[in-house]
């Protein structure tokens, strides 16, 4: 924790300074000026600043640089991930913006860092920069005069005697698996892969006390960082297939992370690579894995949807067809995975797809004005690729305003939707979409999905590849069915893995069983390879295996913690950080069984298992442990405190008249900025709580 004891008063240009927080932004333009002293830093005005608190922009080029500074008496805590939004949002409108600073007093989370990075794969902005109060305080350090001519007291912090390296975050990502920045596995110990060629190792490092000494920083003897490095934190990458020729998908890698100083090495980072098998296919998704490879490699494309009832392995399927077809992938094909979860957030990820379908770009390099003038090179005529609706769609994306995307494609999505598919010809390469659980698509977003599905149009080098609970009947649709696997197959599969023979399936299960379902017959198959007989293998179905695989297929959740709990009463997204801090192991697990999701930071329930049933008796059972944490995320995520009170209102209504005034306020806040699916949200959850209080 820094203490930052500005003087009273101190003069800038003429005038006197009394706010502190205006002292800071002063102080940063020192830092600035000295560091880049070839750039022409200047403040804005203290008030309507455009969003940026310094600005240099250069005389020949017309090119500009920001910086945006957050100044917080509360230096114990990391600046919240949401202080920059106005930011974000206005450098996407700005033509010549080349690299914005990101500067505070206090620490900065990977959970800030993650999202600023993934707003600017819709932007134009070729580098981002980060400044942090110990940055800033080490830099004092080594400028004693302005220390002197800013603060009362020295700044309480004392530079490493010995230069060190310290790692912000660490993520792996994938550069053909997904098209946005959701793939990453942000701070984990193990990295669950399918194929190395296709991913990205990503993170942030600070170093100080390097001076004029270059950074030797390594990643299991690759070479990452090499030269001087600035007291900032830093950005380094790696494609993962250069750390080896080539990768047994049977072992587990180590990921080292070191850098060398005085001819010693010293470790920073240890983590682990672990690359998912496709594992085994029963003979009707085999059927189904052939009819849509072949559909693949048809220049005649399709839409393939992989029907059935849950728990028949369509999801299992689908991946593996997608890792398959990313072992042979070309340059001249681009695959794109998108997994519905049943949140109103689905409809973000169908402004996607229909970006990457209209627009000729992968790369995600591309801004409000790039789609425009996209759109005007192209004659495109649909009113959904008007200017005004681009920008406004971009900045719902970054402000996960669902309610905003949802109206603009409902309005423009169903009135020329064949302009989707007509600019393919010009493209150079083929796109394939897998898109796993589209019946977990709610009423409006299907419609909007619905209408690209009925104008889709062959031999354009596009396929998509569905998985979901229904036929689909609209042209240019195969419909492929998935059932569970028969008594037969069972029985084969369990023989192949132990080491007698079992002649008849009901001598180890019942009549009815559950190892049709995919799923738990591969679980069943490795926990009794190690059996020594019929009876043995029955006892465990009983005994063991049973009551789990009933709680499966109703999509009952045990509940036999509280941070599972948690997750569901939420519903609508913790932040992974915070959760980690409850129970990692725990999240793991969760993690591991798939009971719940982690998506772009925050963990949501698997809707896919979970039927949305919360016994009372379990909100009973935790309750001292959920209220005590629901209580601490309103202090730890202040940005979303109304999600909390209202879990609090809607579980435990004791709170409902504690905190009423602050949702209605939030409400009226919400409606004034036209975020109507929060408005609807937080009516729903207010109503629910006042029926439970007053009957």
């Amino acid at each position: 924790m820094i203490n930052w004891d500005f003087k009273d008063r101190i003069l800038y240009q003429g005038e006197e300074i009394t706010q502190d927080s205006r002292k800071f932004e002063i102080l940063v333009e020192a830092y600035l000026q000295d560091r880049y002293p070839l750039e022409n830093w200047k403040l804005t005005k203290a008030t309507r600043d455009g969003n940026r608190d310094l600005e240099s922009v250069c005389q020949f080029s017309g090119t500009s640089m920001w910086a945006e500074v957050k100044y917080t008496i509360h230096t114990d805590e990391n600046i919240s991930s949401r202080k920059y939004d106005s930011t974000l949002v206005s450098s996407i409108l700005e033509k010549n913006l080349i690299k914005i600073f990101f500067i505070s007093n206090t620490s900065m989370g990977s959970n800030l860092i993650g999202r600023i990075k993934k707003f600017y794969y819709l932007s134009t902005v070729e580098k981002i920069a980060f400044v942090d109060g110990y940055t800033l305080a080490y830099w004092l350090k080594k400028h004693s005069d302005i220390e002197a001519n800013f603060f009362k007291t020295p700044v309480n912090y004392t530079i490493p005697k010995t230069p060190n390296v310290h790692l912000q975050c660490i993520r792996v990502f994938s550069k053909s698996d997904s098209y946005t920045i959701d793939s990453v596995l942000e701070d984990q110990a193990v990295y669950p892969l399918y194929l190395s060629k296709n991913y990205i190792l990503e993170g942030e490092f600070t170093a100080y006390g390097f001076d004029n000494i270059p950074l030797l920083l390594y990643c299991n003897s690759k070479l990452l960082y090499n030269e001087k490095v600035p007291p900032e934190i830093t950005t380094f990458s790696l494609d993962i297939s250069k750390l080896e020729k080539f990768f047994d998908i049977n072992k587990e890698y180590t990921l080292d992370l070191y850098y060398i100083l005085n001819n010693k090495r010293i470790n920073c980072g240890n983590y682990k690579l672990r690359f998912a098998l496709t594992g085994r296919l029963y003979k009707n998704q085999v059927k189904s894995h052939i009819l849509v490879q072949d559909g693949i490699k048809s220049s005649y494309k399709k839409i393939y949807n992989i029907y059935g009832p849950h728990g028949s392995g369509k999801s299992w399927l689908l991946n593996n067809i997608k890792n398959d077809l990313l072992k042979k992938a070309t340059t001249n094909q681009k695959i794109i995975y998108i997994n519905f979860s049943g949140q109103m957030a689905d409809v973000a990820d169908i402004c996607r797809l229909i970006f990457t379908l209209v627009f000729n770009f992968y790369n995600l390099s591309v801004s409000a004005t790039a789609l425009t003038r996209y759109c005007h090179e192209n004659s495109v005529a649909n009113s959904f690729f008007n200017h005004k609706n681009i920008e406004l769609l971009i900045q719902a994306l970054q402000d996960e305003d669902y309610s905003t995307i949802q109206k603009i494609l409902g309005g423009s999505v169903f009135s020329k939707t064949e302009k989707i598919f007509e600019a393919w010809n010009g493209f150079a390469y083929e796109r394939i979409y897998f898109i796993d659980n589209v019946n977990l698509l709610n009423s409006i977003n299907y419609s909007i999905f619905e209408a690209i599905l009925k104008a889709f149009k062959p031999m354009q080098d596009v396929l998509f590849v569905l998985t979901g609970r229904e036929q689909i009947t609209h042209s240019y649709v195969e419909n492929i069915p998935l059932e569970y696997i028969d008594n037969n197959e069972i029985l084969d599969s369990i023989n192949e893995n132990i080491s007698f023979t079992i002649n008849n399936l009901y001598e180890i299960v019942p009549n009815k069983h559950y190892l049709k379902y995919p799923g738990l017959l591969n679980a069943f198959i490795q926990e009794i390879d190690n059996f020594n007989s019929s009876r043995e293998i029955k006892q465990y179905y009983i005994d063991n295996f049973h009551d789990n695989a009933l709680q499966y297929v109703r999509g009952d959740y045990a509940f036999d913690n509280v941070t599972l709990l948690l997750i569901c009463i939420i519903k609508e997204g913790i932040p992974f950080h915070i959760l980690q801090k409850i129970d990692f192991d725990i999240l793991k697990k969760l993690l591991i069984k798939k009971y719940i999701v982690h998506k772009e930071g925050y963990i949501y329930p698997n809707f896919e298992r979970w039927n949305k049933d919360i016994p009372p008796k379990v909100i009973e059972k935790y309750d001292t442990e959920v209220i005590f944490h629901l209580k601490n995320f309103i202090e730890q995520d202040p940005t979303r405190r109304e999600l909390y009170q209202c879990s609090l209102m809607e579980y435990y209504p004791k709170y409902y008249n504690m905190y009423f005034d602050s949702i209605f306020d939030c409400i009226r806040t919400q409606f004034k900025n036209n975020k109507y699916s929060k408005v609807i949200f937080f009516v729903r959850i207010t109503y629910k709580g006042s029926w439970i209080l007053y009957g």
